[in-house]
């Protein structure tokens, strides 16, 4: 831990313009919250929580949630924004989670796994499944191949900001989408997926699945209109 508070910040520009991602993902927000409600899941961990306002919307809905990031300005933020200020959260590194097994029965991931290599999207899964009770949800939002025309002209888009961020930044991302992304990197994870709502012209999915299912349940994809 000590050791993150001393290294670079790479996030500390980005958290600058947080405003405006939460502007554009508000509508996410409430899905990821209704779906979380609908599984029944009350102690939910959102890895990559940047800012906290996912943390925020799940405490609001009166469930039991905590963030982490390995960005401490992010979490310096998020934590003048939600009840319970820092204790709220924890700086750490999703691939090396502080928390005992099975610690929650719920998993968000906003858009925190494009941005890393291969191996490292693989451990953060890994470490999630360890603090996952059997059985938990994890909920994941991020890209997907839009199969439509306007669609892969919306990508193009968003593959041009993800350029902004950097070199390291967009190779993830191209690598992302060629593993098939986040359904394919789910998989490779050996998650069951059980439902996928896409939005952004089938440009974003939120995936929902579970590594542990007692009864498996058929995987169900829905089109961008489900969204609110």
């Amino acid at each position: 831990m000590k050791r993150l508070k001393k290294a670079i910040d790479d996030y500390a520009m980005i958290s600058r313009g947080y405003p405006l991602v939460d502007t554009a993902l508000e509508r996410f927000r409430y899905v990821i919250t209704r779906a979380v409600q609908e599984r029944g899941l009350s102690k939910i961990l959102d890895v990559g929580c940047g800012t906290g306002t996912q943390v925020l919307k799940l405490r609001a809905a009166g469930l039991c949630a905590v963030g982490i990031d390995i960005s401490p300005t992010m979490l310096r933020h998020a934590a003048t924004r939600v009840p319970g200020g820092a204790s709220s959260f924890v700086l750490g590194d999703g691939r090396r989670l502080p928390f005992s097994d099975h610690a929650f029965d719920g998993l968000v991931l906003s858009f925190a796994l494009h941005e890393k290599p291969h191996s490292q999207r693989l451990a953060i899964l890994a470490e999630g499944r360890r603090v996952l009770k059997p059985g938990g949800t994890v909920v994941v939002l991020d890209y997907v191949r839009p199969a439509r025309v306007h669609g892969r002209f919306l990508s193009l888009f968003l593959s041009g900001i993800e350029r902004m961020a950097g070199r390291a930044h967009y190779h993830a991302f191209c690598d992302y989408l060629q593993r098939g992304a986040t359904e394919g990197v789910l998989h490779a994870a050996g998650l069951q997926l059980l439902r996928c709502t896409l939005g952004l012209l089938g440009t974003v999915g939120l995936f929902e699945g579970r590594w542990e299912t007692p009864h498996p349940e058929r995987f169900e994809s829905k089109s961008e209109n489900h969204l609110p």
